[in-house]
């Protein structure tokens, strides 16, 4: 089996620095595709900052949403941890509320844009606390977004904790302006501490600022702890002030949870015209604890999760029976796209669909026999409209025309330029052929009648 390496990957550009990790962005070089990935350099570390890292990967490989970065792989050279994850290639929230300050007076966030996000981010953050994680640093610069900045994806779990039901933490963990009152106070505190991260969040996004700011430490601690922040602009409907005030209450009992914001009337009515709602779990429990031994190389760590491998919890593939009597047995999931009689199959049923045409199987040779016998001058009318004889009013139009083109209709063949509705209009007054619908007379003269008949050989 194939020792995965830093050689594996190409390094396109740096993303950012932390503390003790740096971010790369990547091109895995066996598919082409772009991830994330994230080196931790283990030296120099305490054991619990060790042993977060490893819980990262414990809890990103035991959870598979769509709006929680993905895992893909991790492993380990030397004393470094590389862990590969899903490329968001948006940037972060953080950045996308700086870019909109530098516009200038006047710009903002669109509120249905705001709903969409805390959506999105309400559905993984319960995703977390269904599983007993506290994420405990909700903060913009850890919600990333898709390409189209239409979607985000909640990252960096890297003091996330996991704990029992109904258990409090005691650790103080989390960004100053995102944490909570009880964590300010060294108090033990539950899953409504990233519910109180998460209104900040929401709120920066109206405001483009924090709902808490101060020049120290100690000043802002006290903002916090009174809970008083100023009111929304007014462009912004009350439904958005009273979700913001319900996650922003002091107290841990009178603040909402995420199933209380999530069973909201204006979330539940907003979450049926988006995607938000669609989970994509793996319906597994969390992974086991990640142990750290003295020795690096003896790390178990879980196992690559990429999309392009059956080991994706999200992919169901199907592998093709062996035997001759299994794959007859089973046509509709076998991969048989690269026979030559599949190919056929697949043009015909293409060209039925797009063309409605009732047989597809008529010999080219018979349909020219016909054409000559009734219209002499059978090369004009391809190039006027190439799909007409397989037209269900054909026969009447055979019957009706027996005689030579008028030479006004000539006229008309040899300018192709024509406007499509006198065109129309001289058939009618020249052949009398059956009035032809409009759109499908405009898909007939979109298609070019010599690819049309190369695909009708290919086909017989």
């Amino acid at each position: 089996m194939h020792e995965v390496s830093v050689a594996d990957f190409e390094i396109l550009r740096k993303l950012g620095q932390g503390s003790y990790s740096s971010v790369y962005k990547v091109r895995r070089k066996s598919d082409g595709q772009e991830y994330a990935m994230k080196k931790v350099q283990m030296t120099g570390l305490s054991i619990k900052e060790k042993q977060n890292a490893l819980n990262e990967v414990r809890i990103l490989a035991s959870l598979s949403n769509l709006h929680i970065i993905g895992y893909r792989e991790a492993f380990i050279k030397g004393e470094t941890l590389f862990l590969i994850l899903e490329f968001a290639g948006g940037g972060d929230l953080q950045q996308k509320i700086e870019y909109t300050k530098k516009k200038g007076f006047g710009f903002h966030f669109d509120e249905q844009l705001i709903w969409n996000y805390l959506i999105e981010m309400l559905v993984g953050l319960n995703e977390l606390h269904n599983n007993g994680i506290y994420h405990r640093d909700i903060k913009c610069a850890n919600v990333f977004l898709t390409q189209d900045h239409k979607h985000i994806k909640l990252g960096d779990l890297n003091v996330a904790k996991i704990v029992k039901s109904n258990q409090l933490a005691n650790t103080k963990a989390g960004t100053p302006y995102y944490a909570s009152p009880e964590v300010w106070k060294d108090e033990p505190y539950d899953q409504k501490c990233d519910i109180w991260s998460l209104g900040c969040v929401i709120y920066e996004m109206a405001q483009l600022q924090p709902p808490f700011l101060a020049n120290d430490l100690y000043h802002l601690q006290k903002k916090i702890q009174r809970g008083i922040y100023e009111p929304l602009n007014q462009r912004y409907s009350k439904e958005l002030s009273y979700l913001i005030s319900r996650c922003l209450q002091v107290s841990p009992k009178t603040r909402a949870s995420c199933e209380d914001l999530l069973n909201l009337e204006e979330i539940k009515k907003r979450q049926q015209y988006s995607d938000s709602g669609q989970l994509l779990t793996n319906g597994s429990k969390l992974l086991g604890t990640i142990y750290l031994p003295r020795n690096y190389k003896d790390i178990t760590l879980p196992r690559p999760r990429y999309q392009t491998d059956n080991s994706d919890a999200s992919l169901t593939l199907n592998k093709r029976p062996s035997s001759r009597v299994q794959r007859t047995k089973s046509n509709n999931i076998s991969n048989d796209s690269d026979s030559p009689s599949f190919k056929k199959i697949k043009i015909k049923n293409k060209l039925s669909n797009n063309l409605n045409i009732p047989s597809l199987q008529r010999s080219i040779s018979q349909n020219n026999s016909q054409l000559k016998e009734n219209i002499p001058n059978s090369s004009n009318i391809y190039q006027l409209l190439p799909l007409h004889q397989h037209h269900p009013s054909h026969q009447g139009y055979q019957s009706n025309n027996a005689g030579q083109c008028s030479p006004r209709l000539r006229k008309q063949l040899s300018s192709p330029q024509q406007q499509k509705q006198k065109l129309q209009s001289i058939l009618q007054q020249d052949f009398y052929l059956p009035r032809i619908d409009q759109k499908q007379l405009n898909k007939y003269q979109k298609i070019n009648s010599k690819c049309y008949i190369s695909d009708i050989r290919k086909l017989l």
